[in-house]
C-alpha cells in the first residue's frame, strides 16, 4: 500500500479517534504500531473527479458493509485518505 501513497499523503480516519497521519513515513510507523486485524474489501466503487468512493467491508465478514474509503488520487499517487467506519446495524 505504501508505494502507492504520495510522499506528502494524509490519512484521515472517521468514526475512531485514530490520527490523522500526515507523510507516507508517518502513515507507514502508524501501521507498524497499530496494524489492522483484518483486511478491506472493496464493495463498490464510483469516482467524482481525482476522488476514488468506494464502499468496503472486512474481510472476515465480506458481506458486510463497514464503511466507506475515499481516496485522492493525483498523478496516480493517493493524496489524501478518509476511512469512514460505519455502526453495525
Amino acid at each position: 500500500m505504501l508505494d502507492g501513497l504520495a510522499d506528502d499523503a494524509e490519512l484521515e480516519f472517521a468514526g475512531v479517534p485514530v490520527g490523522p497521519f500526515r507523510g507516507r513515513a508517518e502513515i507507514a510507523e502508524a501501521y507498524r504500531t497499530q496494524p489492522p486485524d483484518d483486511e478491506i474489501r472493496i464493495l463498490d466503487e464510483r469516482s467524482d473527479g481525482d476522488v476514488l468512493v468506494g464502499g468496503y467491508a472486512w474481510a472476515a465478514e465480506p458481506e458486510t458493509r463497514a464503511g466507506e474509503l475515499r481516496l485522492t488520487v493525483r498523478d496516480g499517487l493517493i493524496r489524501h485518505m478518509v476511512v469512514a467506519f460505519e455502526e453495525p446495524e
